[in-house]
Order: structure tokens, then C-alpha cells, then sequence
């Protein structure tokens, strides 16, 4: 391929000679200015092969200029030290000259100062000589001298820094850490102190934690470095560097003052390898670190942040405040002397072990290049077919080479040849099949790629694709090869298209493959000596692809800074968060940087680096460094909207070109305003090829970005021991504070304007001048001539665009800013049509609709039939609003548009948006957002619903494993879901508490009391050692103390239960306990909360009957123990089992447990054989044996061992409950205990489904309507097998469960047993024996689901969410009576004033409920005409209302026949002398004789609600007539109130209850229960609760006749003797 010179030929940049050559590394060099009095010095007579490239300085006297400044400060010098001063200012006046880059000083021969009195004479005159307000001095003398300190002490102009040791006893106390400066210059001394010999790890730790985000903050305009170290244990290497970091400050400004009477061989390599990175030889590789001793370092820290910005935010406080914690300090000064050192296996025998370094500079020096460059202008063939200005354009290489070539910087580059990867050496990283998908792009027509262009991944194709792709993966194939073969120092790929989106298998976010990758996998497949590889990815968006690849791979470092926005931001993945540390072999070496906000800068990627890349880059140690360059995060980037500027980029590629040797290669990712990215990869370019670095401004970063650092260390501290500096420090007051992120802002909220340019190492300082003194007068002339208020003048390249602020984040196409289409929008929206739920107007698809925005049609996108698009051919209205993400697009141009004149428009799309895993998405359906809105409306009555919750319970998690799953978001997102949802506010919140020791001795031993106290005391070893001394456990320092919170917070809440302060409640606690025992923590419990509730309820509130429901996936053994023999307690558990295969693997935990002695029957087991079980089979177990029993038992108190870890999506359960599930089962639980229930939370590990169920259960006690549960399926037959069994076992012991099967005589219950233990049990082990204390494993135990698997359940469950209708009116009921009847009026007025009375008729409450006026409504009329309302109500229903398409009728009369047969409308007819009528599959007669409370109750659980649960009405109403059994008081207003309440939890809690007015005392109390029903208040229960025999057998009759009609009828088979 052709000499990309000659193909740039044609672009006409004006610039340098293209033929100038500066390739060679000698040539690269900088520009180093020296001083030497004796000119037989030991450097230059050892170093001539460098000291040629050094400019010498001659000696010269101080002029009369700077000796008038000595007078003045009465200093009288004689000529040995005159010399010494006047030639370092020589030196330093070249520097601020620009004509050399740095210097270096040997100061030998002074007759009356040392040389730390020099350096301050030195220090003050430049700083009056250059009017300087900021000088650096790092002193690395490693003595004790306070010269320098003293004469600085108060002076805020000089940051004095010394790192030494420090002996308590010999020491002065001035050179103590806590001498940190007085008055003004307080903060400005730092004193880094060791109490032992330090090594190489604590002094990088040093400066990444403290010396360098202090020094970053400062902003020097000089670095002075007084150096004369003859003791140090650190290696000669690391002054290198230190240099090196420090040259990234005072644009490089740096002047080395050597104490040349220094002359050991240590020092000679000290010095020269300081000298070296000076002149900008790459940094030599240090071995790799170990773990640094923090508490010197973090002494320091405490006390610098309060002057300190960057050191405020990354460490809590403790109790102790500064300072108490200096005067401790003070009382005990020795005591850190007799501290054991952590370093003395690491010190190193420097003289020996150190190398002469001659041989591998003169090898560098002779490198063909320091920088190799790759790139071809064919990868500009491949483009969008579709869109011309998509903003991964092929001008994107183009312009860069060209700003390269135009600044002289491509000529210093060697060029290298361009290749096509081999598809051999692309499958390093992607599948065959892939690779040749991608390559059939070549054969298709151009209809048909732009057909496959039109997809949600974010990529279009071209013929032209798999060349393009293979070409930019073979251009970076080229720069491995040169580097690794040592041809060049490092290299830079100028590529498209990108490749860090790309999947193996899949292509993604404008990326096909993933070139980083395949050039890390084919250094290390190819070069021996690259094994380890850092991948360094600052792109701004998530490297998803190359995470994706090596997420199991220890041998390749991936870390990603990119913007996330809590998962809002492309590619929307969970993944891309900091808790994806990687799997298996790669736990560790995965670290992600994500950033949750909306600007980020130089501040916030610096801080990034000083704080976690650099200290686990040094830690791991790279062969090789890969960068994936994307500077989408550039200043004025339109996708990114960050403002890295060019400066920012150049100062990561220098730090990073510290590692492997300055082995660093660059690869081209996004990037998309063009000028940025021309000048940003021109910058790190510039950096590679040795160029001085243009500093920071003195800014800090942001707060938010601080809490991402933090949350990174946090977990990643776990595998890089270099992290460990987030212990809590002294409590202190701030003296200085972070600046408003408004100030650095102009009036439109656009991002700051970036100023920098870019100087070419061949122009002078004046031309440069003079082109940026151009540049501004051009500015200034463009913005004269710029009208704002003319939208014609408006730019509409995307090239040109900085600033859209309300484009979505997850756009992956830029808008355009103005179209002159505007104009013909129509504000004027009828509300009629602000619904995104409308279907296509033509095909009535809801699956992705827009609307034209000038007639307002409704029409499906051109992924489903395009029929908005041909709305637009027959109307020629050019613009529509996307229902998905409320972007615009016109039609005429051709593009998507945002405009200021849009807003308006939008804004009356009220719309949420919502984490989707592809573009954007709906946050939520309208419905979510009025419900979350009425919630908060206090005048809607509801329950007294307690809630507990407190943070004091996030304080614990699993030190040495970060993704154990029981952790503190457990309860954290639970909370916050409940406060989104307004319901925080709607409850009456109870504040927690601790629980006393006699509490916790209620149901466990001292010995369990003593562990939990003394963990709080051991150290990390000793907390991981005991975990393994219990089943599933982890100990944490806080671990007792959330426990005994949780356990008291849940006593708190009984107690107000029985108090009647409020009704029921909820207590979100961690940890759980249901698995605690009387002796041992187990299964992520220490305290059982839910039994010692339980025995608080008996013992301290006299109560007789409690019932515990345990539907957490794992059995509560511990519960079960604790009561086993207890009749006051009935335990109920619901639990995944497998045969006794699943944990806790106990035998009694199956279903033939049912209690001993006095308590035998009242411990139930449900135990599930088999995964997915869901909504069906948990409704079947409870209306089918526990809501029998329990109606039967009496509860005077329920308690919910609430865990969700049944729940969708759970990789622990495996289960499939719904949210709106656990919903239901709470609601049917209120008709007990007069709604006493007291519900503690449990497990629960997939996040999203525990938060979502844990709000619908707090509404659910609230009082409000269930939403609809949909897909009821037959019972699985394991599942029914499994309650036949339990039934067999029980139905002895109660009599609900008697007489409603058969009993077969051919087998006794005992011989069942038997054979059942012979078929399941033979070959199980339960908990086994061989396990023994000190065995259990710490981490992997738990059962996680893949990424794949992740992916797919994340999707379930938010479109489960999305389709979740939580209707909530504002008004709950209405009613309509007729004249006579007020007494209804009057017992409506006591309920509640979200009442409204209706003058209409049925008909108008039948049409407010479906209008969703009202949530429910009571009718009360003089004549009620059953069969013509039965007949013609859901007719009228269905016709129209569209929303209604099935209606369901309960009926309760004993005249009532003849009904017709429509399969949308399901009737229930319930009496004591109804005329002979067979049931239909929809008209069910349910005529029992001697009708009464406990019939009625018995047949709606059986009958009734499972029916109605499958049939899922959308409507329901319910009809008291004439009921004999009223009359006689067999059916009472108790017994009626529990069916109302159970018909509540249908059809959204659409329900009408409609009476015939008898006159009689009876009726006006049944209407007046009903009223508390509606409400949702608690209920009394009937006198009589379980039916006599015979009505046992007519309702088992009843259902044997409904069988083949209704799937959920699968219990009535027979059961053994």
C-alpha cells in the first residue's frame, strides 16, 4: 500500500517540510541544561554517551541584579557559593525561557551554606525574579536538615515536601508528620515520616496517595529536587520514576540539585537513573510490589486533608476527631518505635544487585524509532449507507493524520506498512463462524446491508466492512511486532472502525473486531517475553467487548474509565459497573471505572489514575501496555459530552508510558467531533515521541467522582494490596472546600471552552504566539458576525457541535441541532393523544410507534410495517416523536433532530426512561409515574403500616469475597424502590434499635452471645478463620452489631403491632435468620429474628396461637427447631428441597416433619422437588393447605419469614414468583389474625426482583389493590404430588383437610412412607457428616448465574415490571344509592374522605371504575334485577371499554337460573336452595345446604380463588340478593366481609359491590363490613371457621365436577390410609 505521505498529498496542509526527519530516539530527546563547577566530575566522565546531549552550563557569578536581591534579604555570599547561585539561576531563567526543558545542578564546593541553604537562596530569588506563586521543593536527602522547612514554613508560594525517617527518640520534632506549616503556609509542608526503613512500596504508595494528587492540586510553576540520599534501601530505578511523574507537572519544569559530595556507587545509579528519565529514556521496570504499610502514610493524610481537596473524600471518619487523635500522638511519641517492619524480606542489597545502565541506553539509542505509527486511508471505504453524517465517519483517520502531519509530528514517526490481519489471527478472539458472517458482507447487495444496518446493536455494514476491520486489526498487529522485536519504544494505530464493543461472537457499538484484543492475544501467543499485558481502555463508553474476552484471564489487566450514569449510559450493561471484577482465574483483573455523571474532566480521569490505575498497574507489572484510545470524552465530543482536553489525554499517556518499560501502544477506538480528536491523538502522540507535558490546571475533581473511586477501591482492594489506604481517619474540619460545580460553568451549561494548542516541537515560541494570537482574533470576528436568535445560522455539521444537552445518553447517531421542518410542528396537543401505550393507527402494533407531529397519527417505526413512514408519503408531514425515547426525526433530511423549539413538545409526552439494554427505553409505562405521584397524596386513607429500616445495617459485608451475595444493596435498593414509589411517606416509620442480651437469650446460648461480641474485635485473619468453622457464614467487625439492630428493629415492630400503633408492618433488616440456631450462626444468619419474635409474642404479650410463614427458598431450620414441639407456635414453610439435594441438605426438612409431641401438626413443610415453580403453585399451597389450616388455627399474629429468593430471576431459588405475587400472598394472609402481620425480611439476591417485591408487598399492607398476576399455568406435577403428600400427612391432625379426598384402601399412609423413603431418600446424603468445622468453604459456594443468563433474566424482569399495572386512583371508592337508604352515606363519612357519592345509577359507577376514576364502588338499590344485570352489565363492559375484555360475576341469591354461556364472563352463584342447575365451564352453581360462614369461606379458597386466578377477570362485581342464609344469620357480615376482601385482589381491585336493600339490621352490617373490606381494613374473623362434613363433601363434589374444565383442580386425588 502506498506511502501515506503521498496519499495525504492532495489535502493541501500548510506546514513543515514533509521530508524533515527526527525519527531516531536520540532525536526525541529532551532538552536538559547542566551545571557542574568541577569539570572532572564522576557523571561526566562515565557518561559520555549522554552527557553529549546535555547542554553544559559555564559557571558565572550572581549579576548585580540578583546580589541587589541577596542585600536586600542581608545574605553576603563569597564566589564558591556566588557560582553555585548565579549559574542555577542561569539555568532556571532558560527554563522559563523555553530553552531547555529541564536541568540538573551539582552543587560541590560551597565554603559557607550547604546546599539546602542555597536551594532556599535560590528559591526566593526566582520566585521575585519570575514573579512566581507556586514552587515545589521535594526534598529526597533523606535527612533530617530543617533549613528548607524553617525558611518556608509560613509561605503558601512554596509546597515543601520531605520523605524520611523518623526516630521518636533522635529526631527533631519539627521534622515530625504533624509539622505541616503556620498561618497561611499551613498545609503547605509535608513531612512523610516512616518509624523503620521504607522500600520502594511504601514510597510509591506515598506518592500515589498523598505526594501526587497534593502536587497535581498545587499546580507548581517550577519543581526543585534537593537530592542526596547515601542510605536508602529503595532501588536506583525508582528515582526514575519519581521523576517521571513529576515531569507531567510545571510543563516539565523540574531542576535536579545534586549534593555532589555524595559519591557511593548507590548514589552515582540513583542520580543517573534521575538524569535519564530528565532526559526521557523510558523508566526501567521495577519487580513486582507487595503490600505497603499504610498507617505512616495515612498519619500524614490525616493530618493534610483539611488543607487538601483531593485527600477529603476518599476516607470516612472515625470517632476520634484530629485533634484528640495529635494529642494521643503527643502522650505516647514512641509508639510506633517498637512496630515490626514490614519491609526487611524486601530491602534489597542495592550494590550488588544494581546494573550498569550504559549498555541498554546505547541500545535504545540506536532504536530506528522511538514511535512507530500505522494507519491507511483504505479503512475510510467502509461507511454508513444509510446516514452520510453518522458520527463514526471515515474523515475521522483522515483528520488526524492530517493534524499529525500539519504539526510535524507524522515525520518523527517511522511509518510502517500496512496489513490485513489473517483470519487465523483474528480468531484469537472471535469464533470462525463470525468471522466469516462478517466476511459474507462482501457478496451483499447494497439494499440488503442497509436493511441489516437497521438494527438496535449500533452498527451499520458495508462491503467493504470485513477489510476495513481486518485492515485496522492488521495495522495494529504491525506495532506489536516492532514493539516487541525492539525495532521502537512504542507505536500508535490510527484505525477504524473501532473494535472494544466487539463481542467474540458478535458485533456491537459501531465494532466488528476487537483489535486491542487480538493484539494482546497475539503479542503473548507470538513473544515469549510479553506474558503480562495491561489493557488500558479510556474510551468513554464501556469496553463491554475486550472485558468480555479476557473476564477469565489473569494474564491481561483490563481497566475501562467510561461513563456509565447508573447504567444509563451505552452499552447499558450491569457489567460495565465497578463491581465486575472479573471470573475464575481473572477475579481481580477486571477493573472498572465508571463514572455517574453528567460532566467529567482532567480532574476526574488524574485522580482516576493516582488513586487505582497506577498502583495496580505497578502491582501487576505489565510486559506490554495497549491502549484503547477513544477520545469521545473529549472536550466538545457530541456522544460523550465530557471535557477531557487534549492536555488530559497527554498526561495518561504519560503516566502510562512509566510501565513495561515504555513499551505503550495506542489503537484508535471513538472519537467523534473531529477537531478534538485530531488534537487530542496529536497530544499523545507528541507524549510517545518524548515531548515535555503540558500541565493541569490547578483544578479538583468532582465529589461524585470521588464516590466511583471510592467504590472501586472498595471492592478492588480485595486483589491489589496497593489499594488499602480507605482506613478511617481523624474527624477534622475542612479548611478548604470543593468549589461549586456551577462556577466552572457559563451561562448555558455548556462545557468550558478548551484554550489549548498544541506546540510542534520544530516551531518557536514566537510563531506559536503568534498563530494562537491569531486564532483568537478569528474567534472574536466570529462571534461578532454570529446571530443567535437566526436558526439559519445555526451549524449542522456534527464535526462542529459541542454541546447538546438533552440528547440521550444512550444515543449512538448524532442529531442535527436546527432543520427548517420546526416550524411545521403543531404544539397544540390535544391530551388525547399523549398516551404511549396508543397503537398503530393501521395495524394497531404496540411495538415500536411514533407520532407525527403535525396531525398527530399514530404509526408503527420501519422495524415493524412502517407505516409512520408511509404516513409521511401520503401526508408530506416531515416530522414524528419516537414513543420509545422521545426522539424526533424528520423525514425531509433524513436525520434525527434536537432543537431547543422541541422541548416543548416533549415535555408533554410524560414519559419516563428506564435502563434498556440496548438504546433507550422506558423507564416506566405512564401508569408508574401517576401512581408514584398519587401515592403521595394524603388524603387516600390506608392502613397504618410500620416500616423499619436503618444504614446502620450496610455497614457489614464479606471481606474477602465482594460478590457474596448477601450484601448490604440487599436492603439498600429494597428502600430506595419503596421511597421511588412514595411509600416511605405512607408509612408510619418506626425508629430501630438494638436488642438486649436477655433478647438474644431467648432463643440462643451465651456461647453464640460471646462470638458475636468478640468479633467485633478480631482482626481480618481471624474473622475469615472462624467463617469456616459455620455453614455459609462470613464475620465482619460490624457483623454483631447489624445483627442485634435487626433483631431489635423486628421486636420494635411487634411490639408496636400489639400496641395498635399501627396495623401491620415491614421491617427491611439485614442480616436474616430464619437458619440461626439455638447454638450456631448458619446460612448467612447470626440471630433467629423471626423466633425470638415470635417467643417475645407468647411470652411478653400473653398470646396464645402465632402463626410463622416461612416462604424463603431455604428451609428455616432454625426456626423449626426452635418451636418443633410448641402447638402456640405453627411453623409453615415453603422451600426449595430437591429431593434433600438442596442446602441446607436436611432430612427434616421434607414433608413428613410435621412436629412432635404437643406440637405434632403445626410444623409444615412444603418441600419443592423441582426448580421453576412460580405464581400457581405457591397460590395452589396456599389456598389448597395453609389459608384452610390457618382459618382452622386462629392466629392471633402472623410473622413472615419474608425471603424472596423465590422470586424471579434468583440464581439462588431458581424460582419463578412474580412481585405482584408476594403481593397477593400477603394480601390473602390480612383477612387473618385481624391483619396482624409482622413481616421480616429474609433472602434475597437478585437485586432488581427483591426490590420490586419488597414494594409491592409494603403496598400490599398498605391496603392498596394487588396488581393482576398473569400466565396461570396447571400445577406442576411434582409440585402436586409433593402437597398430596403433606396433605396425607396433616389432614389427621385438622379437620379442613378431612373428607375432601378419598382414601385409598389398597395402602396405608405408613407403607407410602416407607416406599417413598426407599424411591427418593436411598441414595441421598443429608448435610453431610464428613463436613466438619473448619472445612465450610469461604466463596464460590453460591450458585451464580451466567452473564448470558443475567442477561435474560435482567430482561424478564423489567419488562415484568413494565407490563405490572399498579393502578392507584385519586379517590379510592364511590358509591350510588337510592332515596332511603343514607345510612350508607353515613358510614362512608367515618371511613374516610377520598369518598364520592355518584347521582347516577349502576351504570355510572360501572363507568367510572372503568375510566379509572375510582378504584371500587358500592351500589345499594331498592329493586335489584339480577338476571338482566348479569346479562347486560358485561356486555356493556366489553363493548365499551377497551381495556375490558373479561368480566367476572359472584353472585350471592338462591334465585338465580338460567344463564347464558359466554366465555368472557365467568359466573359464580352461591346459595343454600338454588332450583337444580348443572355448572358450565363459565356458569357455576355452587348450592350448599346449610350454607354458612365457615362453607363460604371453605368454598371461596377452594373454589372460588383458584378459578378466578386462572380465568384473571379484568372486571369483577359481585351481587348480594336474597339470601336465605342471611336471614337466618348463618352467613354473617363477618363471613361476607372475608369474600370481599378476597375478590379486592382481583382485576386490579376493579370491584363493584352491588346490594338489594332488605331493611334488615343484617344487611345494613354486611354493607357496613363491606365498606371496611373496600377500604382495606382489618377484619374479625366468624365465630365458626371450619365447614362440617358434609359440606366438605358437597364442595369436594363440586370440584370434581369443575376438574375438566379448570386446570388448577389437581388436588382431590385419592390419599392413603
Amino acid at each position: 500500500m502506498e506511502n501515506l505521505l503521498e496519499q495525504l498529498c492532495d489535502l493541501k496542509i500548510q506546514g513543515q517540510d514533509p521530508k524533515i526527519s527526527g525519527k531516531k530516539f536520540k532525536d526525541n530527546l529532551k532538552k536538559t541544561g547542566l551545571f557542574l563547577e568541577d569539570s572532572n566530575n564522576w557523571y561526566v566522565q562515565h557518561n559520555n554517551e549522554i552527557s553529549d546531549l546535555i547542554k553544559l552550563y559555564k559557571p558565572r557569578l550572581v549579576n548585580d541584579t540578583e546580589r541587589k536581591s541577596l542585600i536586600e534579604r542581608n545574605i553576603a555570599i563569597d564566589d564558591n557559593d556566588s557560582l553555585v547561585v548565579g549559574s542555577s539561576l542561569e539555568l532556571v531563567s532558560d527554563l522559563f525561557s523555553e530553552n531547555i526543558d529541564n536541568g540538573i545542578v551539582f552543587i560541590e564546593k560551597l565554603k559557607n551554606y550547604n546546599d539546602l541553604d542555597i536551594i532556599s537562596l535560590i528559591t526566593e530569588i526566582i520566585i521575585a525574579k519570575h514573579g512566581l506563586k507556586r514552587v515545589l521543593i521535594l526534598d529526597l536527602k533523606n535527612d533530617l536538615n530543617t533549613n528548607i522547612q524553617e525558611k518556608f514554613y509560613r509561605d503558601p508560594k512554596v509546597l515543601n515536601i520531605s520523605i524520611h525517617n523518623f526516630n521518636n527518640s533522635a529526631s527533631p520534632r519539627e521534622k515530625n508528620f504533624d509539622f505541616i506549616g503556620e498561618e497561611n503556609g499551613k498545609g503547605f509542608n509535608l513531612n512523610i515520616t516512616f518509624n523503620q526503613s521504607f522500600s520502594d512500596n511504601e514510597f510509591l504508595a506515598a506518592f500515589f496517595n498523598l505526594i501526587l494528587p497534593v502536587a497535581y492540586e498545587f499546580n507548581p510553576e517550577i519543581i526543585l529536587v534537593p537530592f542526596g540520599s547515601e542510605n536508602s534501601k529503595l532501588r536506583p530505578e525508582i528515582y526514575g520514576h519519581i521523576m517521571h511523574f513529576f515531569s507531567c507537572l510545571a510543563n516539565g519544569k523540574i531542576v535536579l540539585l545534586v549534593d555532589g559530595s555524595v559519591k557511593s556507587e548507590y548514589f552515582k545509579k540513583c542520580v543517573k537513573e534521575s538524569i535519564n528519565s530528565l532526559l526521557g529514556y523510558p523508566c526501567k521496570r521495577l519487580s513486582s510490589l507487595s503490600e505497603p504499610v499504610s498507617k505512616d502514610i495515612l498519619k500524614s493524610i490525616s493530618v493534610l486533608r483539611p488543607y487538601w481537596c483531593c485527600l477529603q473524600l476518599l476516607n470516612d471518619h472515625d470517632s476520634i476527631n484530629l485533634d484528640e487523635y495529635l494529642e494521643n500522638f503527643k502522650k505516647d511519641g514512641l509508639k510506633f518505635k517498637n512496630e515490626e517492619t514490614n519491609n526487611a524480606k524486601n530491602c534489597l542489597d542495592i550494590e550488588s544487585n544494581s546494573m550498569d545502565t550504559s549498555d541498554e541506553i546505547s541500545k535504545i539509542d540506536n532504536l530506528a524509532a522511538r514511535t512507530s505509527i500505522c494507519s491507511d486511508l483504505d479503512m475510510m471505504q467502509h461507511y454508513n449507507l444509510i446516514q452520510s453524517q453518522h458520527p463514526e465517519r471515515p474523515d475521522r483517520i483522515k483528520r488526524i493524520l492530517e493534524a499529525l502531519k500539519e504539526k510535524g509530528i507524522y515525520n518523527r514517526c517511522d511509518e510502517l506498512k500496512s496489513r490485513h490481519a489473517t483470519e487465523n489471527e483474528i480468531e484469537l478472539c472471535h469464533s470462525k463462524s463470525y468471522i466469516q458472517e462478517i466476511k459474507s458482507l462482501r457478496d451483499k447487495s447494497e439494499e440488503e446491508l442497509k436493511q441489516l444496518s437497521k438494527n438496535p446493536d449500533s452498527v451499520f455494514f458495508h462491503s467493504s466492512t470485513f477489510d476495513c476491520a481486518s485492515l485496522a486489526t492488521g495495522c495494529l498487529l504491525q506495532i506489536v511486532d516492532q514493539v516487541c522485536t525492539n525495532k521502537c519504544l512504542n507505536g500508535v494505530g490510527v484505525i477504524r472502525p473501532p473494535g472494544h464493543h466487539a463481542y467474540s461472537e458478535s458485533c456491537s457499538g459501531f465494532c466488528f473486531f476487537n483489535s486491542i484484543a487480538v493484539a494482546a492475544r497475539y503479542a503473548q501467543k507470538t513473544y515469549s517475553n510479553v506474558k503480562k499485558i495491561l489493557i488500558l481502555d479510556f474510551d468513554i463508553h464501556h469496553g463491554n467487548g475486550t472485558q468480555d474476552i479476557f473476564l477469565e484471564d489473569d494474564s491481561v489487566l483490563f481497566i475501562s474509565l467510561h461513563r456509565y450514569d447508573n447504567g444509563c449510559f451505552y452499552p447499558i450493561d450491569s457489567g460495565s459497573n465497578y463491581d465486575e471484577v472479573g471470573k475464575g482465574n481473572g477475579k481481580g483483573y477486571n477493573v472498572n471505572i465508571p463514572w455517574n455523571q453528567q460532566t467529567a474532566g482532567d480532574a476526574e480521569y488524574t485522580a482516576a489514575f493516582l488513586r487505582i490505575i497506577m498502583p495496580i498497574a505497578y502491582q501487576f507489572n505489565p510486559d506490554l501496555v495497549l491502549v484503547s484510545a477513544g477520545f469521545d470524552g473529549a472536550t466538545g465530543d457530541p456522544l460523550g459530552r465530557y471535557n477531557i482536553t487534549p492536555n488530559g489525554f497527554a498526561q495518561m499517556t504519560k503516566l502510562l508510558c512509566s510501565l513495561a518499560d515504555g513499551k505503550v501502544i495506542l489503537g484508535l477506538e471513538g472519537g467523534y467531533n473531529l477537531t478534538s480528536i485530531s488534537e487530542s491523538m496529536a497530544s499523545c502522540v507528541s507524549i510517545l515521541l518524548g515531548d515535555k507535558c503540558p500541565s493541569l490546571p490547578p483544578i479538583n475533581a468532582k465529589p461524585k467522582a470521588y464516590e466511583t473511586i471510592r467504590n472501586v477501591i472498595k471492592i478492588q482492594k480485595t486483589y491489589w494490596n496497593f489499594l488499602k489506604f480507605d482506613d478511617n481517619l481523624p474527624r477534622c474540619e475542612f479548611k478548604k472546600s470543593f468549589r461549586s460545580e456551577n462556577k466552572s460553568k457559563n451561562k448555558n451549561n455548556s462545557p468550558v471552552e478548551n484554550t489549548y494548542t498544541l506546540r510542534s516541537r520544530n516551531k518557536t515560541k514566537n510563531e506559536t504566539d503568534l498563530e494562537q494570537k491569531k486564532s483568537e482574533e478569528i474567534k472574536k470576528t466570529k462571534s461578532k458576525n454570529f446571530k443567535i436568535d437566526s436558526p439559519k445560522e445555526l451549524p449542522v455539521l456534527a464535526e462542529d457541535l459541542t454541546d447538546f444537552t438533552e440528547i440521550s445518553t444512550a444515543f449512538s447517531v448524532v442529531p442535527l441541532p436546527f432543520c427548517p421542518h420546526l416550524l411545521e410542528i403543531n404544539k397544540n396537543v390535544d391530551p388525547q393523544f399523549i398516551d404511549v401505550k396508543r397503537p398503530c393507527s393501521s395495524c394497531q402494533s404496540l411495538k415500536e410507534n411514533w407520532i407525527c407531529l403535525s396531525c398527530f397519527e399514530c404509526g408503527c417505526s420501519r422495524f415493524v410495517k412502517e407505516h409512520m413512514s408511509e404516513h409521511y408519503e401520503m401526508t408530506k408531514h416531515p416530522m414524528a416523536l419516537s414513543f420509545s425515547d422521545l426522539s424526533v426525526w424528520c423525514y425531509v433530511c433524513d436525520s434525527y433532530v434536537h432543537n431547543d423549539l422541541l422541548s416543548e413538545v416533549k415535555q408533554k409526552f410524560k414519559v419516563l426512561f428506564d435502563r434498556n439494554r440496548k438504546i433507550i427505553a422506558l423507564l416506566k409505562q405512564e401508569k408508574i409515574l401517576k401512581m408514584a405521584e398519587l401515592h403521595k397524596k394524603k388524603d387516600f386513607k390506608k392502613n397504618r403500616t410500620g416500616l423499619i429500616y436503618d444504614p446502620l445495617m450496610l455497614d457489614f459485608n464479606c471481606l474477602w469475597d465482594p460478590i457474596y451475595p448477601e450484601k448490604p444493596d440487599r436492603i439498600k435498593k429494597p428502600f430506595e424502590r419503596c421511597q421511588f414509589y412514595g411509600l416511605v411517606d405512607e408509612c408510619i416509620n418506626i425508629p430501630g434499635r438494638f436488642s438486649t442480651d436477655e433478647e438474644v437469650l431467648k432463643c440462643h446460648t451465651d456461647r453464640v452471645k460471646k462470638l458475636m461480641n468478640d468479633s467485633e474485635n478480631m482482626s481480618h485473619d481471624e474473622l475469615k478463620h472462624i467463617s469456616t468453622l459455620y455453614d455459609s457464614m462470613y464475620f465482619h467487625q460490624n457483623s454483631n452489631k447489624a445483627a442485634k439492630f435487626a433483631l431489635g428493629s423486628s421486636i420494635e415492630l411487634l411490639d408496636n403491632i400489639m400496641a395498635g400503633k399501627v396495623d401491620n408492618g415491614f421491617a427491611i433488616i439485614r442480616p436474616p435468620g430464619h437458619h440461626a440456631m439455638h447454638d450456631e450462626p448458619n446460612g448467612y444468619c447470626y440471630f433467629n429474628n423471626a423466633a425470638v419474635v415470635a417467643k417475645e409474642a407468647i411470652e411478653k404479650h400473653k398470646l396464645e396461637r402465632v402463626l410463622i410463614i416461612d416462604w424463603d427458598v431455604h428451609h428455616g431450620q432454625g426456626t423449626q427447631y426452635q418451636f418443633y414441639d410448641d402447638p402456640r407456635v405453627m411453623y409453615f414453610s415453603l422451600h426449595r428441597y430437591d429431593y434433600g439435594t438442596f442446602w441446607p441438605n436436611l432430612r427434616e426438612s421434607d414433608f413428613d416433619y410435621i412436629g412432635e409431641k404437643e406440637g405434632k401438626g403445626y410444623n409444615i413443610n412444603i418441600p419443592l422437588n423441582k426448580t421453576g415453580f412460580g405464581n400457581s403453585e405457591y397460590f395452589a399451597s396456599f389456598y389448597n393447605l395453609l389459608l384452610p389450616i390457618a382459618y382452622e388455627y386462629k392466629p392471633e399474629l402472623i410473622i413472615i419469614s419474608c425471603g424472596y429468593d423465590s422470586a424471579i430471576g434468583c440464581f439462588e431459588g431458581r424460582m419463578n414468583v412474580t412481585p405482584a405475587g408476594y403481593a397477593h400472598l400477603i394480601n390473602a394472609l390480612s383477612c387473618l389474625s385481624n391483619g396482624k402481620l409482622c413481616v421480616l425480611l429474609e433472602g434475597g439476591y437478585c437485586i432488581k426482583s427483591l426490590s420490586e417485591g419488597v414494594a409491592l408487598s409494603v403496598r400490599a399492607l398498605l391496603g392498596y389493590p394487588c396488581p393482576r398476576v398473569e400466565d396461570f399455568q396447571k400445577p406442576d406435577p411434582v409440585f402436586v404430588t409433593t402437597l398430596m403428600n403433606l396433605i396425607s400427612m396433616l389432614r389427621p391432625y385438622w379437620k379442613c383437610l378431612q373428607s375432601l379426598n378419598d382414601s385409598d384402601d389398597s395402602i396405608t399412609l405408613e407403607k407410602y412412607l416407607l416406599d417413598w423413603n426407599e424411591k427418593y431418600r436411598k441414595d441421598i446424603k443429608f448435610y453431610p457428616d464428613e463436613i466438619k468445622p473448619g472445612q465450610f468453604e469461604l466463596t464460590g459456594f453460591y450458585p451464580l448465574y451466567s452473564d448470558e443468563e443475567n442477561a435474560v433474566w435482567d430482561k424478564k424482569i423489567d419488562e415484568l415490571i413494565q407490563k405490572t399495572d399498579l393502578f392507584v386512583p385519586e379517590k379510592k371508592s364511590c358509591y350510588q344509592i337510592d332515596d332511603g337508604v343514607e345510612f350508607v352515606t353515613d358510614i362512608f363519612s367515618k371511613i374516610e374522605p377520598s369518598v364520592s357519592q355518584l347521582d347516577s345509577k349502576l351504570s355510572g359507577v360501572l363507568e367510572n371504575l372503568a375510566q379509572r376514576n375510582f378504584m371500587n364502588g358500592l351500589v345499594v338499590v331498592k329493586n335489584l334485577n339480577l338476571a338482566e344485570n348479569l346479562s347486560k352489565v358485561p356486555e356493556l363492559l366489553t363493548r365499551k371499554y377497551d381495556i375490558i375484555k373479561k368480566v367476572m360475576n359472584v353472585v350471592f341469591s338462591d334465585s338465580l337460573s338460567g344463564l347464558s354461556n359466554n366465555s368472557n364472563v365467568l359466573n359464580f352463584i352461591i346459595g343454600s336452595n338454588i332450583q337444580s342447575q348443572d355448572s358450565t365451564s363459565n356458569n357455576i352453581y355452587l348450592n350448599l345446604s346449610s350454607l354458612d360462614d365457615a362453607s363460604l369461606i371453605t368454598t371461596v379458597l377452594r373454589v372460588i380463588m383458584p378459578i378466578t386466578y386462572q380465568f384473571n377477570p379484568d372486571f369483577v362485581l359481585a351481587y348480594t340478593d336474597n339470601l336465605e342464609a342471611i336471614h337466618n344469620n348463618k352467613v354473617t357480615h363477618f363471613g361476607l366481609a372475608q369474600v370481599y376482601r378476597y375478590l379486592c385482589a382481583l382485576a386490579n381491585g376493579n370491584l363493584v359491590l352491588t346490594f338489594q336493600d332488605f331493611d334488615l339490621d343484617a344487611y345494613k352490617k354486611i354493607i357496613q363490613k363491606a365498606v371496611l373490606a373496600l377500604n382495606g381494613d382489618a377484619l374479625e374473623l366468624p365465630d365458626t371457621l371450619v365447614a362440617d362434613e358434609s359440606q366438605r363433601a358437597l364442595i369436594k363434589q363440586k370440584i370434581s365436577e369443575l376438574k375438566s374444565n379448570w386446570d388448577c383442580f389437581q388436588f382431590n386425588d385419592k390419599l392413603p390410609q
